[in-house]
This record gives structure tokens, C-alpha cells and sequence, in this order.
């Protein structure tokens, strides 16, 4: 920080015949905005080191047009040394992305199509799948030849079910039944993995590093997401079973035998915010072969995360009020070895969602 005082007075302090300005007023509140400029919102400073490897994540820009219209642009960002670079943009949602395991190629959803680009947003290759609907929650298997996600179906229900949870264009309601699929990219074949036929929600889903085992979130349309069953499937076999430990969102643990599950407490973090934030956070390391549950972190409203190999460090997303009660996402860094949370992104009106962490390391 001393350095870019220094260097500011450098270049502000004297003028072109080495003079010095006589305007500290001006001088005064570009020192203030440089300051101002390396500290996060919160006001301390944000997360010094250079984070290993490649961070990626959606984000949502609304803006205004009309007293009854707000455009939405959608773009997958990088982050590299603390700023933002957008690689790939749409005006048309985006519901996924995913990082290969190698690290060179992303796999995105959107409605009825996947598409693979390259870290520089090149699209690769783009995947028509006009049957599916909104392809959620992608995973890259261990060789980066094939592609899980979940989708779901709709079909008409007893207007007394208390899940259902949308309507078509008849107004006649609908109940939505969620299962996984499995995409091969090298023929373009598409298989089923679970074979649900009443009305269900995943709520997320990860497949583990060995690739034979995914383990999802599942509850009923209408139930808040904290109260998702965790499950485990066998793709090989396609048996599923209950792990016995409920959440709201997943990521892949240091190793193949744990996973991250976030929990939402429900408890109220302020006034006048909406029932679907007013929720406290806190963050597990659940054992697969135990079935125990560590906590490591209690904080507001946690979303979408991502652990590095070594098990030390996660990125997460984390809510904050933007004002007229509508949560935002800013992204965050959590050194688990010595318990500190900080803030990697300014507060901002933007919405960040699915952060992707390619940091290999050490297995």
C-alpha cells in the first residue's frame, strides 16, 4: 500500500516543469479513492495472495429499461488477481457451468442446449439437446468425455397436491419430476440414471472424484431447500440410498470420501428481508464412509462453494442486502487452517452464482 502512495504522489504531486500542484483538494480525494479502491466492501482489505489456479463463475447484471422491464445480461466471468474478466455473455439465462478436469474447457447450460468453450470463451462445441428443458448442476467425468446433470419433466397434477409448483399454458397445474442423466460426448448418447416418476427436486449435485458415485440433494417441490435429503448413487449399478444428513447445497471435498454441505439455519439475519434470505449458514465437511458432520463455519446466507485439493482453502458465495430486499452474492476466500474469512469482490448490485475452481494440486 506504501508503494502505491508513493507512487501516486509521484505522479500527482509535481507537475510537467516539476512544480508542484497547488490543488491538494484534488490531490486529497484521488489519495481517498486509491485507498478506498484497494479495500473491499466491507471496508478491510480484501484477500491478499494470489489465489492457485483458475477461479470461474456466472454473473447476472439487471439493469432498467422501462417502469415494467429489466434486461438481464448473463456472463461467465474469470476472476485473476482480484478483478473480473467476463470470457462469455448472453442475454439469455445461463442455468450451469462446469470446469473439465483438465482445466482447458468449460461445459455451460442454457435452455435446451449445452455448450463447451475454452477459457478464453471460444466456443468448442455446442450440444443441441431440444428434448431436455434446463440442464442443472453439470459435472465432467474423470476423462472429460462425458457430462452429468440433472433436468426435469413436467406433467399434469391434482390441483389439491400440495408440490405442485408451476402452471402451463392451459393454467392447469404441473408437478415436476427431476432425474440424472449421463451425456457421452464422444457419440452424442444420452442415458438416465435415476428413474424417479412422482413429483421431486434436486436441489444440487456432485460427482465424485473417482467418477462412479454421485451424490445429490433431494426433496419435494414447495419444501425449503435446507431440508433436502442427502443421497448416494451408484452410476454403475444406478442404486441410490439415503445418507441420513440433509442440506442446501453441495461441493467436492478434499478427497473422494467427504463432501461440503452447506445447511440453512432459517434464523433471521435482519428486518425487511425476504423469507428466502433471511437465513443463517452453516458450513459442514460431511463423511461419506462415517456419516459424521464437521463444522467448520457459521456465517449469512451461504450459496454456491468450492474446496482446492489440499482441503485448506474455499471460495464461497455469500449474501449481503443490496437494498429494497433483494439479496446479492459476493465471492469470498476461507482459510480453514487458520479461520479467516475475506472478502474477494467489492459490494455491488450484481448477482454471482456457481463458482468453479480449477486448482489441481496435490490429490
Amino acid at each position: 500500500m506504501a508503494q502505491m502512495v508513493k507512487a501516486f504522489r509521484s505522479m500527482f504531486g509535481r507537475g510537467m516543469q516539476g512544480k508542484r500542484i497547488t490543488c491538494p483538494r484534488i490531490g486529497s480525494l484521488l489519495l481517498l479513492f486509491l485507498v478506498l479502491h484497494c479495500l473491499d466492501g466491507y471496508g478491510e482489505p480484501a484477500h491478499k495472495g494470489a489465489l492457485e489456479g483458475q477461479v470461474y463463475y456466472l454473473s447476472t447484471e439487471r439493469t432498467r429499461v422501462s417502469n415494467t422491464r429489466v434486461a438481464s445480461t448473463h456472463r461467465v466471468v474469470s476472476l485473476r488477481k482480484g478483478r473480473e474478466f467476463p470470457i462469455f455473455e448472453s442475454t439469455k439465462p445461463i442455468d450451469g457451468i462446469a470446469i473439465s478436469n483438465s482445466g482447458e474447457k468449460l461445459a455451460l447450460s442454457q435452455w435446451k442446449k449445452l455448450t463447451l468453450i475454452d477459457t478464453a470463451g471460444n466456443i468448442l462445441e455446442p450440444i443441441d439437446l431440444s428434448h431436455r428443458v434446463r440442464m442443472q448442476f453439470i459435472n465432467w467425468s474423470p476423462g472429460d468425455d462425458k457430462l452429468y446433470y440433472a433436468d426435469f419433466e413436467t406433467r399434469k397434477a391434482d390441483e389439491s397436491e400440495w408440490y405442485v409448483v408451476s402452471s402451463d399454458r392451459e393454467n392447469v397445474p404441473v408437478e415436476s419430476i427431476y432425474n440424472i442423466y449421463e451425456y457421452d460426448i464422444r457419440n452424442g448418447k444420452e442415458r438416465r440414471l435415476t428413474n424417479y416418476t412422482e413429483g421431486n427436486s434436486i436441489s444440487d449435485m456432485i460427482l465424485l472424484r473417482d467418477g462412479t458415485t454421485i451424490i445429490y440433494l433431494l426433496g419435494k417441490p414447495g419444501i425449503r431447500s435446507e431440508m433436502n435429503e442427502l443421497i448416494q448413487l451408484d452410476i454403475g449399478s444406478g442404486a441410490s440410498s439415503a445418507i441420513g444428513f440433509q442440506g442446501g447445497t453441495l461441493a467436492s471435498g478434499s478427497t473422494g470420501k467427504e463432501v461440503l454441505v452447506v445447511s440453512q439455519s432459517g434464523q433471521p439475519v435482519g428486518n425487511e428481508i425476504t423469507d428466502s434470505s433471511s437465513q443463517s449458514s452453516t458450513l459442514y465437511i460431511f463423511d461419506l464412509e462415517t456419516h459424521e458432520a464437521r463444522s467448520i463455519l457459521k456465517a449469512d446466507w451461504v450459496g454456491d462453494l468450492a474446496m482446492n485439493r489440499q482441503g485448506n482453502e474455499i471460495l464461497l458465495f455469500k449474501s449481503f442486502e443490496s437494498g429494497g430486499g433483494y439479496p446479492n452474492w459476493s465471492l469470498f476466500h476461507f482459510d480453514l487452517t487458520n479461520k479467516k474469512l475475506s472478502s474477494l469482490l467489492k459490494r455491488d448490485k450484481k448477482i454471482r452464482s456457481h463458482v468453479m475452481w480449477y486448482a489441481p494440486g496435490k490429490a
